[in-house]
Order: structure tokens, then C-alpha cells, then sequence
């Protein structure tokens, strides 16, 4: 009687039963597909550590100690890309399809042998893009360490530390040495080189804030647009550090007419692995505001195999612009400190009993310089010491015995919160947390009461003391009336949930919120133009470096802070806590852990 209806109730079914199935085919193409593999020589079938497997527009890895590396991707086709140092690039596509079996694909390189240039010198001028097909391959491997240089600082993020000399030299006597300090920096960067762009906001986040001056490095070496716009030679070889390298030079082409940089660098001619490079600045007077010059030179070393990284960085500002009477500013600045805070490029992600790798996972591997040493003295409540004092740390890793003296010394340790317990017959046990340091000696004092006095054991150690607080000169600078002091009493009894909590009724301070849950402590009494600048901050002393990216939050928590100094402007800010913008003010972090113990530079190791 309804012809019409009755077939519109009969085309119903078949989408009924095909409803479930588009559900789960949905839901698999949603989940990821996990690929793995290995990067093997093609001429001796030897595998390849630290390779990079990088996925266009996608996730780059380095291959595992062993060569082997596993990534997931959602269903789709994708061009991969597998370099190695003195290798040939290889590109391929792979389809990536529910219920294929890429567990075990093997990418096979053929070593590159390379054909040495002419020696050349620049002309007058050169045009950009000019092809420096004379370099024979030496550029590949240029921009290949480049790009692993990138990899490691964004992929698998860490915190480093620089110690600092900073002296001026006249070339009529000594130098004059200004300061010695510690600054630590995070690695991920951001952005990347800009023709003639060298000034840029210090925060990309708040494009109002402080600019700082931010000259080219290898990293940049690597962008397409730093490429197009220089012009490179091979200049033969060189010795760097008792190695032959080769030496390419470079420099900004002819229609750029803002500050850029030109410079050289070498390449280990048997490892192709880059072993210095040195960056000058071109059209200084450019600058807003203008500057003498500049010239920065790195040293590197390797970290992993076939993976460098920065060691030594020495920085020359001339000041004035007579030969005769030359004055410049000289920082030399040694790594001392390098702590992965994720994986390193020796972890493997692979899991499910489907995989064959998953029983080559590799644990990662301390870093040279990444790891404490924790030490101090045992005492009785009348000052004596106490020999054969068990200090044992929670986690059963490491422990030590006090000697005659009192003394103990345990090495090696890894940094971050710890638990020690600290005990010897006739007397109460003491147990305490702290917090270890990279490269650094985290001292103490312990005090233990006899079992036979009904007193509770007193630890010195992690007690929010006046004398500890005070070896900072804390108390002395706020007795000089300039600044804003926030003693351990105010912290405890506000118990922010993080530190810029404490600085919103400071005058001259203003708190910038970067995303949800970040902020930046900004000073509103800038020396420049827009009278704003990130105050520079210091936590126990040493300057916290916070790159674009960044917020007050990556650097400390609420529940860490134990005491604070801030200074809203450059004038009232004491000379050691002058940071990178001379034109600003400080935020000056007192840490628990610091005021509860004595913390010096590691000077225990052998």
C-alpha cells in the first residue's frame, strides 16, 4: 500500500549492520600505528646509532645506541627522511595501513666519500642563492650537524648550565675581571634566523616586552632561509684541537643590508662531526641600538656518538672603536652542567608483545657533569663528631659511613628531591628531604641527640633558619632600604601555589599571564622605550634563563620558594644580580632546599 515507505525501511538494514563496523574502522584510524626499525650500513651491514629518522611536517627521532628507532603515526602515506654523518641522505615514502607490519623495517646507508674543493676566497660580493656546488659534500654534512644539534635541544629537552667569566681588556694591562657567575639555560629554542632580524622580543609571547639581540648560531645553519642567503667557500684544512678539519667560511650575500653574520666553521675531516665555529656580526651600526661589533666562538664536543654539542662558548665585544686605545668586553663561558628532564636519545619507545624490540630498550645514560654529590658532618647536640654514622638515602641506591672527624661524602648521586636517613647506635635516627643539584655539593650538618635524653633529634639541615638565610646577604641588602624582601614567614604563612603568587602587590612589578596556567614577572620601570622588561631572575644565586617559550612556572614552583628579593629597577639592583638586560631589575629566588643547607660548586670529584 506504501511502496515508497516500504523501501525506504528496507534500505535501513544494511546501514544498521554497517553503523558498528564504521565505528571501529573510525577508531583504528584514529589510533596510531607504531613503525620500528633500524639504520644499518648499506657496505658493512653495521647498524648506525644516532641517526636521525625524520618524518616530513611530522616526529623526528635519533636511531638508539643500537641503530634501532620506533615512532607512531596515524594510518596514511609519509615521506621519511634518514640522515647520518658521512652518509648519503635517504628519502623514501612509506604507506602507512591498519594491520601492516612495519615492526622491523631496515633503512640502509651508503657512505659518501667526499670530493675536496678548490680553495677559494670570497669576491667582492656574492648573490643569494649562489650555488656552492665547489664544496664537494662538506655542506651536506654541515647542515646535517646542524640539524642534530636541533633535534637533541627540542626533542629530547634539557637544562644545561654555563659558568661565566665576564672581564673587560684594554690591551694596556691586565684584564679586568667584572663578575664569575653560573647561568642556566633551558635547550628547547624556538623561532628560527630571519634575514637582517637580529633584534626580536625576549618572550615571543608578550611582543610588547623586553627585546634582546639574538645572533645566528649552527642550529641556523640548518634553516632554508639562512642557506639561500649566504654564500659559502672551502678554505682547505685546518687543525682544531690536534684533529685535521676541514674549514668552510661563510657570509651574508650582497642584497642584504641590515646586521647579519658571516664567519667559519670546521669540520672533523674523519668523523664529519663539527668541531668549531666562529660567527662574527656584520653592520653592527645597523643595530637599534647600534654596537661596536661582536664575535662569538663555540667549541663542541660529543655528547653521543656523532652528536655534538656546545662546550665552550667565548663572546668579544669591542667597546670602542680605536686600535689604539681598543677596550673590549670578553665572556668566556664553560658547560658544567647538562640534565635531560625526558628521555635521552638512548630510550626506545616501543611496547606491546607484538614488537621484536622491545627487549632492546637501552636506560639512559648519566651525562658527564649531570650528577650530584651529596656530604656534610655528623654531630651530638654538643658539637662533637660522631664516627660510624650509617647516611643512607631512601631508595636503597647509595650510602656511606662517617669517618673520624664526622665527615661523609657520597658521590654520583642524580639530582632532584631525595630522602636520607641518618643513624649511629646511642643515638635518635634523623631522617630529612633535600634536594640534590646537578654538579653541584649539596653540604650538611647533622645534628643527633642521645637515645637517653627524652628529646626529639634536632636536623639542621632543611630548618628554615635566620643564619642560613643570612651567608646569602638577605638581611644585609634589606637593611640598605632598596628593594622588596619576602622572608620565609610571609611564604609559609601565604603558601603560594606558584612564586609569581607573591609579587602582585609589589609595586613596579607587573605579572604578564602567558597561555593558561604561565606568567612572566615583568617590571613597569624599564630604562627603555616601552618601559617594560622580564625582570631577570636568579634561583639560589644563579640566573635562570628563560628563553622564548618559557614561563616563571618551567623554572620554579610555588612550593620551592623560601625567600625572595625584587628589584623593580636596574639602579636598585645589587651588582651580582645585574643579569643579561642591563636595563632591568631582578627577581631574586631563595630556594627551601638552599636555606636548609650549605651549597657549594662540586669540587669532590677526582
Amino acid at each position: 500500500m506504501f511502496p515508497e515507505r516500504r523501501a525506504a525501511n528496507r534500505s535501513l538494514v544494511p546501514w544498521a549492520l554497517l553503523f558498528p563496523f564504521l565505528l571501529a574502522s573510525s577508531a583504528l584510524a584514529q589510533q596510531g600505528i607504531l613503525i620500528g626499525g633500524v639504520v644499518v650500513s648499506a657496505t658493512s651491514g653495521q647498524s648506525l646509532p644516532y641517526s636521525t629518522v625524520s618524518v616530513t611536517n611530522g616526529p623526528a627521532r635519533f636511531s638508539n645506541a643500537d641503530g634501532s628507532f620506533s615512532l607512531t603515526l596515524p594510518p596514511g602515506r609519509y615521506a621519511f627522511r634518514i640522515r647520518q654523518l658521512g652518509y648519503a641522505p635517504l628519502d623514501t615514502i612509506i604507506p602507512v595501513n591498519p594491520g601492516a607490519d612495519l615492526h622491523a623495517l631496515s633503512f640502509a646507508l651508503t657512505p659518501v666519500a667526499i670530493r675536496l674543493a678548490a680553495v677559494r676566497t670570497f669576491a667582492s660580493s656574492c648573490r643569494a642563492g649562489e650555488s656552492p656546488g665547489e664544496l664537494g659534500g662538506i655542506l651536506d654534512e654541515l647542515t646535517k650537524n646542524a640539524e642534530r644539534e636541533k633535534l637533541l635541544r627540542n626533542e629530547y629537552p634539557f637544562l644545561y648550565d654555563f659558568e661565566r667569566w665576564t672581564s673587560i681588556a684594554t690591551g694596556s694591562g691586565p684584564d679586568q675581571q667584572l663578575r664569575i657567575d653560573t647561568v642556566r639555560f633551558n635547550s628547547r629554542v624556538s623561532g628560527g634566523y630571519k634575514p637582517g632580524v637580529l633584534v626580536r622580543p625576549v618572550n615571543d609571547s608578550v611582543p610588547n616586552g623586553p627585546r634582546e639581540m639574538r645572533i645566528p648560531e649552527l642550529i641556523d645553519v640548518a634553516e632554508p632561509l639562512f642557506l639561500v642567503n649566504h654564500c659559502f667557500r672551502f678554505r682547505g684544512m685546518e687543525r682544531v684541537a690536534e684533529a685535521p678539519a676541514y674549514r668552510v667560511d661563510f657570509k651574508p650575500s650582497s642584497n642584504l643590508k641590515e646586521a647579519d653574520v658571516e664567519g667559519e666553521v670546521y669540520i672533523d675531516s674523519a668523523s664529519y662531526m663539527i668541531r668549531k665555529s666562529v660567527f662574527r656580526l656584520t653592520r653592527p651600526e645597523r643595530l637599534n641600538p647600534p654596537i661596536v661589533g661582536l664575535e662569538v666562538t663555540t667549541e663542541y664536543h660529543e655528547i653521543f656518538k656523532g652528536v655534538a654539542l656546545f662546550e665552550r662558548i667565548k663572546s668579544i665585544q669591542p667597546l670602542t672603536r680605536s686600535y689604539r686605545f681598543r677596550t673590549e668586553q670578553v665572556q668566556n663561558q664553560k658547560l658544567v652542567a647538562v640534565r635531560f628532564y625526558g628521555r635521552t636519545p638512548d630510550d626506545i619507545e616501543i611496547s606491546g608483545p607484538q614488537s621484536a624490540l622491545a627487549s632492546q630498550s637501552i636506560a639512559p645514560r648519566p651525562v658527564v657533569d649531570s650528577l650530584a654529590t651529596l656530604s656534610g658532618t655528623v654531630q651530638d647536640s654538643a658539637g662533637h663528631p660522631l664516627r660510624g654514622a650509617q647516611i643512607i638515602l631512601s631508595d636503597g641506591s647509595a650510602r656511606a659511613e662517617s669517618g673520624d672527624s664526622g665527615q661523609f661524602t657520597i658521590r654520583h648521586l642524580k639530582p632532584g628531591k631525595t630522602d636520607v636517613t641518618v643513624r649511629v647506635l646511642g643515638y635518635g635516627p634523623a631522617t630529612f628531604s633535600t634536594v640534590l643539584r646537578a654538579a653541584r655539593n649539596r653540604r650538611m650538618r647533622v645534628i643527633l641527640t642521645p637515645v637517653s635524653v627524652q628529646l626529639s633529634t634536632i636536623v639542621v639541615m632543611d630548618s628554615l633558619s635566620d643564619p642560613l638565610l643570612n651567608q646569602t646577604g638577605f638581611f644585609e641588602r634589606k637593611r640598605r632600604g632598596w628593594g622588596t624582601f619576602i622572608s620565609p614567614e610571609e611564604i609559609q604563612r601565604r603558601n603560594p601555589a606558584r612564586a609569581s603568587d607573591m609579587l602582585r602587590t609589589i609595586n613596579g612589578v607587573e605579572i604578564a599571564s602567558v597561555g593558561r596556567t604561565g606568567t612572566l614577572p615583568l617590571s613597569t620601570r624599564a630604562l627603555s622605550i616601552t618601559g617594560r622588561c622580564m625582570l631577570n631572575v636568579f634561583v639560589d644565586g644563579t640566573r635562570a634563563y628563560i628563553s622564548s617559550g618559557m614561563t616563571l612556572e618551567d623554572v620554579i614552583s610555588g612550593s620551592e620558594v623560601g625567600a625572595m628579593e625584587v628589584y623593580a629597577t636596574a639602579t636598585e639592583t645589587p651588582p651580582q644580580f645585574i643579569g643579561g638586560n642591563f636595563d632591568c631589575g631582578a627577581l631574586v629566588i631563595w630556594t627551601k632546599g638552599w636555606l636548609s643547607s650549605e651549597s657549594e660548586p662540586d669540587s669532590t670529584k677526582k
